[in-house]
């Protein structure tokens, strides 16, 4: 017998809602990871600072005072090469010819040793962590700290896994290793990893646990998706609808040159001197509410009818600025363009003829394209060395988030990156993702790439790019939000003179 679609979405949603509970308990289990890691090391201190002779007598009893200060660690004692000397508690018994080899090496320098039978808690082998000649034992039981009575917790290591108490099947290491959370083999699952990338926590409950523990929970979304399951054709056919009349709206809208272009200024942030302006489509539909522009760009690259709204915005940006371009040399205007007109025999042509109609030379007409765009890049490398010949200038838009790396970039021949506005309101923050910031700031240096920088609204983030080795160029809501062509010259006027 089939399950009404109604159950089987509830089935979803209680799948859901048990990977989202796994997901909280692997980062508690993470949580007291770090911890021992802190423990440990500053245990480990304590032995290095013993003033007395290794595993003598007053030696051990200072181990001893360290292990009973503590919470986590069993143990502790010494080795060298591999073979244990002492422990704090079991004094010199332990001293063996066998040679131990760490079952994983820590890039702090710190030695880990599964399932050694001479130190045993809870008469089940346990784990010792080794830096230079002394090492600690500690309790790695972290299922007994887990909140949700039905997860098991396990502990990876990168290149290494060590299952603790494990009831049900083992997962894969790509799944153990790597921060998420899904479904595998009828485990709702999570993992979280560490900073560095050494340790990670999973957590697992079978579907059938969760499914029993949301019994109630089941049956209600089952009852309520069962009624408005009904109303779903029409919902999907009111989207389709609303889709097809709004395409339709743009397709009239090109044709006709509703189309506007606003534009917003290019700094040197050196000087705070405005030396450009990239032009931004707009679209109002006939409703007057402004479209997104990813929305109708994406609309217009799905049915394949982009190469007419580039277009577009080429004749029209060239033609408000061509003047302005005239009387001064160095102003560059930016374009963006779609990764089908990299491939578009018609894409070039078009280009050249508006810049001859307007007599604007190919120098001060900047291309950008997007990480995206150039995923197919034997053809953009062939494009972008066309456009380069001709005199204009090529940059990388949205960097950071794509494709490319330093060897991608170096094919492609480009002269510019833009970073994405998503690493530059990172500066001031803890987040990841401005740690990659000098990284992409070297590699740009590296390859000789000049620099322009999106999103820039603080003093704060002008001020950590003006502070590098090469000038940037930056653009964003600090220097002037994007604005009609007579609102930009306005203003551009009244700074030359100023």
């Amino acid at each position: 017998m089939s399950i009404p679609p109604g159950f089987w979405l509830a089935s979803f949603f209680v799948q859901r809602n048990a990977e989202n509970e796994m997901y909280s308990e692997a980062h508690r289990g993470l949580v007291l990871v770090e911890s021992y890691d802190l423990e440990v090391g500053r245990v480990l201190d304590g032995m290095k600072a013993s003033p007395y002779p290794p595993c003598t007598p007053r030696d051990l009893e200072f181990e001893q005072e360290l292990v009973f200060q503590t919470h986590l660690i069993k143990d502790v004692g010494r080795m060298h090469d591999g073979r244990v000397d002492c422990s704090a508690l079991q004094g010199g018994q332990l001293q063996s010819k066998l040679r131990l080899l760490p079952s994983f090496s820590q890039t702090n320098g710190i030695n880990l040793f599964y399932n050694l039978p001479s130190f045993r808690i809870r008469q089940q082998p346990t784990t010792l962590l080794q830096r230079g000649d002394v090492f600690a034992v500690i309790d790695l039981d972290i299922n007994a700290h887990r909140f949700n009575d039905a997860a098991n917790l396990m502990i990876a290591l990168r290149n290494f896994t060590a299952p603790l108490d494990d009831p049900v099947s083992h997962m894969p290491a790509n799944l153990m290793t790597v921060t998420g959370k899904g479904t595998w083999q009828q485990l709702a699952y999570a993992t979280a990893c560490s900073r560095d990338d050494v340790h990670c926590v999973a957590a697992r409950m079978p579907l059938r646990v969760a499914r029993r523990r949301g019994w109630l929970e089941y049956l209600s979304y089952g009852m309520l998706f069962a009624v408005i399951g009904t109303l779903l054709g029409d919902i999907v056919a009111s989207s389709y609808l609303r889709e097809r009349t709004q395409l339709q709206q743009l397709r009239r809208a090109v044709r006709r040159e509703k189309l506007t272009v606003a534009y917003q200024p290019v700094v040197d942030l050196q000087t705070g001197r405005v030396v450009g302006a990239e032009a931004l489509a707009r679209w109002r539909d006939e409703d007057n509410n402004e479209v997104p522009p990813e929305v109708f760009i994406s609309l217009a690259e799905k049915n394949e009818f982009i190469g007419e709204i580039t277009s577009q915005i080429l004749r029209r940006s060239v033609k408000e600025f061509a003047h302005v371009i005239h009387a001064n040399p160095d102003f560059h205007l930016s374009v963006n363009i779609a990764a089908a007109d990299l491939s578009d025999c018609r894409f070039l042509p078009m280009l050249d003829s508006v810049l001859q109609d307007a007599g604007v030379r190919a120098q001060n007409l900047i291309i950008e394209i997007t990480e995206g765009s150039t995923v197919r890049h034997h053809i953009a490398q062939q494009t972008i060395r066309q456009l380069r010949q001709r005199g204009h200038l090529v940059h990388i838009d949205d960097f950071g988030t794509g494709y490319s790396s330093l060897a991608y970039l170096h094919e492609l021949d480009v002269d510019a990156i833009k970073i994405d506005r998503a690493f530059t309101q990172t500066i001031g923050t803890e987040s990841w993702k401005v740690g990659i910031l000098p990284q992409i700031l070297k590699m740009a240096e590296t390859l000789n790439l000049h620099v322009v920088v999106e999103g820039v609204e603080t003093e704060v983030q002008a001020e950590y790019f003006k502070t590098g080795q090469k000038p940037v160029k930056a653009q964003g809501w600090m220097f002037g939000k994007p604005v009609s062509a007579g609102d930009f010259l306005q203003q551009y006027h009244l700074a030359q003179r100023g």
